[in-house]
């Protein structure tokens, strides 16, 4: 035998002459195969002006003085390539990187990872993790799928004044978050600008009861007891039982005219009813911006002792629209809580 079995390095035979040529031949070898360290996994092209001992694997359609030599090791030593010839099992490693290769006979594959990796500090995919985000995913979509029945994504919380919740931002600014933040509750909130926040939606976690705070609600009466409106006279609302979500009274409604308009925050659809106790009650109407009526009902009421009337109606509303009442009809109305009132709510 004039090389080694394995890994092909020359070997000395018995009264050769000028050995050192044959051992320092050697040496190249195993500096070029002991923990292999390569630039490039598929180059067709010779590098140009290498460095000394720069090694790659020669890509599969392979030109110039690496014709022929695809798949094996190319080292550039003593300004000429040298090229190894690679068996099952053999491995290198990608200098950019640090990823593994191995030849399995007819190619180079970079096998997986250990099926099992415990206590990682970071773990960062396509992206630089961080103390703060120590898992860090930078994709275009991430799937979480069920191995064999169920599915659950855990999020849990130190105590119950911390947070445990999904945070949805844009430009890395906070717009919505869902989940238990800062209480057991659950709840969503949502942000124009990531600093000021609003509660939509709430859950009692003893009765799970649902809240809706930013909902549109309003409950508003006239006040100052019994009133004679003539025809055409309009009338607003000068108390409330319930302000809610942005709906507001809004400025005093010029005389003879009393009271103020019910003014909506929000553009949709609202539920309007309204509860009159009067005397004497023909055709009234419920006005938008003062002018336009929306809805209009005839009590034709006519009671000694005031008798109560209730209309209801589905409404759709532009944001900051004023609702009022205009008494088409002459009318007396009883005003106070619970006698003579509007109720609206968005839908």
């Amino acid at each position: 035998m004039d090389t080694s079995p394995r890994l092909a390095l020359p070997l000395i035979i018995a009264s050769q002459a000028q050995k050192h040529i044959t051992h320092n031949e050697a040496l190249a070898q195993l500096e070029t195969l002991v923990q292999p360290v390569v630039a490039d996994m598929a180059a067709n092209t010779p590098p140009t002006a290498p460095e000394p001992a720069l090694c790659v694997v020669v890509g599969p359609a392979p030109g110039g003085a690496f014709a022929g030599k695809a798949g094996t090791i190319a080292a550039w030593i003593n300004d000429a390539w040298h090229f190894h010839t690679p068996q099952a099992g053999w491995t290198v490693v990608r200098a950019s990187d640090g990823r593994t290769f191995v030849f399995d006979g007819d190619g180079w594959t970079s096998p997986a990872g250990p099926l099992v990796q415990q206590n990682l500090e970071q773990v960062g995919i396509n992206a630089a993790a961080s103390s703060s985000n120590r898992l860090t995913v930078a994709s275009d979509a991430t799937l979480l799928t069920a191995q064999n029945n169920d599915h659950r994504l855990t999020i849990n919380k130190a105590h119950a004044g911390a947070t445990a919740s999904l945070l949805f931002q844009s430009g890395w600014s906070g717009r919505a978050e869902m989940g238990l933040a800062g209480a057991d509750g659950f709840s969503i909130k949502v942000s124009a600008d990531g600093s000021s926040w609003h509660d939509a939606l709430a859950i009692d976690p003893a009765s799970g009861h649902v809240r809706m705070p930013a909902r549109p609600l309003a409950s508003a009466y006239l006040s100052g007891g019994s009133l004679a409106y003539p025809a055409g006279r309009l009338a607003g609302f000068n108390a409330s039982t319930l302000l809610q979500g942005g709906i507001s009274l809004g400025s005093t409604l010029a005389s003879p005219a009393s009271g103020a308009p019910l003014v909506v925050p929000a553009e949709g659809l609202y539920q309007v009813s309204l509860t009159l106790k009067a005397t004497q009650l023909g055709v009234v109407s419920i006005l938008k911006n003062e002018t336009s009526s929306l809805a209009s009902f005839d009590a034709d009421l006519s009671s000694t002792n005031g008798r109560s009337v209730t209309f209801s109606c589905i409404l759709w509303l532009s944001a900051d629209d004023r609702l009022c009442l205009k008494f088409d009809e002459a009318a007396t109305c009883l005003r106070a809580s619970g006698q003579t009132f509007m109720e609206v709510v968005a839908l």
